[in-house]
């Protein structure tokens, strides 16, 4: 028996389903929902953010085939002048005769440089990453239930609630996940895009109207998926609630996007500054934390101001009440 308990005990850490501890629920019903409680809340949510960020890496693996072809595998390597404007010169020195200048040009220009093309494997390993328009949704749907019930202060048993949520909310996560992969391309897409031909005036005007959609649609994204858990509504009525509560909670979205830049400022600092004394724990910190951090801050703006809105309004205030009372929506939690 004794023996059993100590291995208990050993195998304490590794228990994914045990209740994680912390201020109790009462403490947490207390906290304000300000800048304050959120260091409150992610100190006691902070070991459990690792669990979050594997499912959100993982989840979504055909990001890793992106990764591949972004890095070269599958390229060809060939040697090429450094620069197009010899074959101009060639055509000078035949016209004219090899001056000088010409000559110091030319071997310049005339200098090989290593180039890679990408291959068929290449094409196939970008074909493969776009299946992440099918696990997107789900993975999005599994963390956000997971994160929402850390913010109320409820036990979290992380693997069956990632499948409880995704099971219960598979057609409308599949659907919204593909809606989101869509909508976040298409946006950086255009922003790309305008951003290299910012030089023209017409594009510039289109580059700051893109700007504006695409911070408004990043300030509703934790909307749609808190809603879609959490209320038994239509795609088009979850849409139009996200953006009124992106106006609504502009405060509250400013202050999550803000650290959201300073979370990835720190980030690429770590990895590319100092020299890169710090690439190590820059790499781990941003593989391990980053994604997780991402949806916690994003969540924490977003889930005070529905249940100030869409919740609390609707929750009797005695039991007596309860059949009274018909809420504006079904709680999926």
């Amino acid at each position: 028996m004794e023996e059993q308990v100590k291995k208990k005990k050993k195998f304490k850490l590794f228990d994914t389903q045990r209740e994680g501890k912390g201020i109790k629920k009462e403490d947490v019903l207390k906290l304000k929902p300000n800048l304050r409680g959120f260091f409150t809340y992610l100190r006691r949510d902070f070991s459990r953010l690792i669990t979050v960020n594997l499912f959100l890496l993982f989840g979504n693996f055909p990001l890793i085939f992106a990764i591949l072809a972004f890095s070269g595998v599958g390229n060809v390597s060939y040697s090429a002048p450094n620069d197009a404007l010899l074959s101009t010169l060639q055509g000078v020195a035949a016209n004219e005769g090899m001056s000088a200048a010409t000559a110091s040009l030319f071997n310049i220009a005339g200098l090989h440089v290593t180039l890679h093309a990408p291959t068929v494997t290449t094409y196939v390993l970008y074909a493969l990453s776009a299946l992440v328009i099918f696990t997107f949704g789900f993975v999005s749907v599994g963390t956000t239930y997971i994160i929402r019930n850390m913010l109320m202060g409820e036990p979290v048993f992380m693997f069956s609630d990632f499948k409880y949520a995704i099971k219960r909310n598979w057609k409308q996560g599949l659907v919204m996940g593909i809606l989101d992969v869509l909508f976040l391309f298409f946006l950086f897409a255009d922003f790309i895009i305008l951003f290299t031909n910012s030089a023209d005036a017409f594009a510039g005007l289109f580059l700051g109207v893109i700007v504006v959609l695409l911070i408004l649609y990043l300030f509703m994204r934790p909307y749609l998926y808190l809603q879609l858990i959490t209320f038994d509504l239509k795609i088009f009525k979850i849409f139009k609630n996200a953006l009124i509560f992106a106006i609504l909670g502009f405060k509250r979205n400013i202050m999550a996007f803000l650290g959201a830049i300073l979370l990835f400022v720190i980030a690429i600092f770590m990895i590319f500054g100092l020299y890169g004394i710090l690439i190590p724990v820059g790499l781990a910190l941003t593989v391990l934390f980053l994604p997780a951090m991402l949806g916690y801050m994003s969540v924490y703006a977003a889930y005070f101001k529905i249940k100030e809105i869409m919740i609390d309004p609707h929750v009797p205030q005695e039991k007596n009440e309860l059949d009274d009372i018909k809420p504006i929506a079904v709680d999926r939690g």
